[in-house]
């Protein structure tokens, strides 16, 4: 009878650690596609910050100024840093895909890229008070986003 328990007993512990090692390989897993998730996000994001002027100094003579605010968006900070949705203004779902990025009044100037349209979970932006944009309205009517949507972000239908 004392075997029996012993053996029974065993076979629990082996159970449960075979358990944890599931857990701890999901949790690995999961880990791994999140980070393929930011990186993929990062690179987008780290190319509309290149193109809007993010990197821009301060130049009264010349006009430039670049962003008023970026904390977080200097290139590869999402992954050296922390994630992408560390970036001023970047809303992301709980997989780690950008949802929405309002940066109204911020100083973007520029194209936006045609990579902006590969944020594939984009359900919403607010670039309103950047003056000019080129390039914007097609880059988000190709993703998706309604008219509506896009004069609610700042465009005016010229760009």
């Amino acid at each position: 009878m004392e075997e029996l328990r012993e053996r029974a007993a065993e076979e629990a512990r082996r159970q449960k650690a075979a358990e944890e090692a599931q857990r701890q390989r999901a949790a690995e897993e999961a880990r791994k596609r999140r980070q393929a998730v930011d990186d993929s996000q990062a690179a987008i994001l780290d190319e509309f910050f290149a193109a809007m002027g993010g990197n821009a100094g301060s130049c009264f003579l010349c006009g430039g100024g670049g962003w008023k605010e970026k904390e977080g968006w200097k290139k590869g900070a999402a992954a050296a840093e922390g994630t992408v949705g560390d970036r001023f203004g970047v809303t992301v779902d709980g997989e780690g895909f950008v949802t929405a990025v309002a940066l109204p009044s911020n100083g973007l100037k520029g194209t936006i890229p045609p990579s902006f349209g590969r944020l594939e979970r984009l359900r919403s932006v607010d670039f309103s008070g950047n003056g000019k944009l080129i390039g914007g309205a097609a880059v988000l009517k190709g993703a998706g986003f309604s008219c509506k949507q896009l004069k609610e972000g700042g465009f005016t239908g010229k760009e």
